[in-house]
């Protein structure tokens, strides 16, 4: 009996032959960056924080976040295929020799490296935390789009932008009280679930890998050397700064419990 809806997985699939109709597997990825960069200034510049939302972060998170997703959906289903018929190895959409495995692994890291020059613009207003931040996406992001060959091992960071899609609607001017608590909770739910508990043992497996290859193949690695310090150093950057960044939303969410600080107030600086 066929299926009333496509599966989540032909979806995926047909949305990537789509991309890849338009030539997207061989689009120079220094190209992609600079179009995204210029399309979001542009949306920052003229929509700005129309009824309150950040429509440029809303936009780069939804598609990166989400694209994310959908290429860890095709690694979970590459993997079982391969375990299916080769028994355990290594997981291909974690290959470091192998290229990224589609179109969309390989053009996520570009939309975020576009999207970088927005976020260190706005966290010139929100904070060095914040600054850090946009400064160390754009370095990394950089770095894993020169070398073309790897930038489906970070692709699987940018999953942490689910989280950024509540995020930047917190400030809706449309938004009555009730809704705005529970997109606050949304917000913090999905940071604690995407930045905590799931992209960590993600990172964990990338430099487990980077790592086996580098001692297998020795001088004859298909990685520069530099790789696995960087995705290790990037990787406990990251994952300490979310943990900073969560503990400041528990305590928040206490104060307002107290009634220390008012219910409304929706400030990730404070």
């Amino acid at each position: 009996m066929s299926q009333p809806f496509p599966a989540p997985l032909d979806l995926i699939e047909s949305g990537i032959s789509l991309l890849d109709s338009f030539g997207a597997s061989s689009w120079s990825l220094r190209a992609v960056a600079f179009t995204t960069a210029a399309l979001l200034l542009v949306m920052r510049k003229s929509v700005g924080e129309a009824a309150g939302i950040e429509w440029h972060a809303f936009f780069h998170a939804a598609v990166t976040g989400f694209g994310a997703w959908a290429c860890q959906i095709l690694d979970d289903a590459s993997r079982e295929e391969w375990n299916g018929e080769n028994g355990p190895g290594i997981d291909p959409g974690l290959d470091p020799c192998g290229g990224p495995p589609t179109s969309l692994h390989r053009l996520l890291p570009a939309l975020t490296l576009g999207y970088s020059i927005c976020d260190i613009l706005d966290s010139l207003k929100l904070g060095p935390a914040f600054l850090l931040h946009g400064l160390a996406t754009a370095f990394v992001m950089a770095v894993f789009c020169e070398l073309e060959q790897a930038t489906h091992l970070v692709t699987p960071m940018l999953l942490m932008e689910i989280s950024t899609i509540p995020l930047a609607t917190l400030r809706a001017k449309f938004y009555s009280e009730t809704l705005r608590t529970g997109i606050s909770l949304l917000f913090v739910f999905t940071f604690f679930v995407v930045r905590i508990l799931w992209v960590p043992p993600i990172w964990f497996a990338i430099v487990k890998v980077l790592r086996n290859e580098k001692l297998g193949a020795g001088a004859d690695s298909c990685q520069p050397l530099y790789l696995l310090p960087l995705v290790l150093i990037f990787g406990i950057f990251f994952n300490c700064l979310n943990g900073y960044w969560f503990i400041k939303m528990i305590l928040k969410i206490k104060r307002k419990i107290s009634g220390k600080e008012a219910s409304s107030n929706v400030e990730m600086t404070e």
